[in-house]
């Protein structure tokens, strides 16, 4: 299991935040249970079918599907998925691999979302650090990363109004 260091380096007050599955799982409360999965493996048999309209369940897909395609039961599900989970703007086009998280949000599969988020975070972790100048779009997941860096300045004995001024 790999782990990286998210550091917020500004002056005066240094704060590095290791972070890694089990850091994730202390300030979440996710379970470490499911399948080790990530956005950039291909899933393969995804049950995906049910969530379209009827008239398009027959048709072989092979990567996306248009939104418009899908029951709209299922919209604000997946918008949520995109927004918050995937952090992606294609909002007008659903990915299989959307459907692998669907179906763990609705109970047909058990994912491990630390894994997932982990590898999200570390991912990009990388984009930042490559592209420094173009954060404004690469940063993610921002509420996990203020859980992370509240645990780390609570064992330092900091507020977040402190960090804040100070930074």
């Amino acid at each position: 299991m790999s782990s990286f260091d998210l550091l917020v380096n500004v002056l005066p007050l240094m704060l590095e935040v290791h972070v890694g599955e089990a850091r994730i799982a202390s300030v979440t409360g996710i379970p470490t249970e499911g399948e080790h999965w990530f956005k950039t493996i291909v899933p393969k048999n995804v049950e995906f079918m049910s969530y379209l309209k009827l008239k398009y369940r027959g048709i072989i897909w092979r990567k996306e599907i248009p939104l418009s395609y899908l029951e709209n039961q299922w919209l604000p599900l997946l918008k949520v998925i995109k927004v918050y989970v995937t952090s992606e703007g294609r909002y007008n086009r659903v990915m299989i691999y959307h459907f692998v998280l669907l179906n763990h949000l609705i109970g047909k599969n058990t994912l491990n979302l630390l894994y997932y988020l982990h590898k999200s975070l570390t991912k990009m972790d990388h984009k930042v650090w490559a592209e420094p100048l173009k954060t404004t779009t690469r940063i993610l997941h921002h509420g996990l990363i203020k859980l992370l860096v509240l645990e780390e300045l609570s064992v330092k004995e900091q507020t977040w109004d402190n960090f804040l001024f100070w930074n």
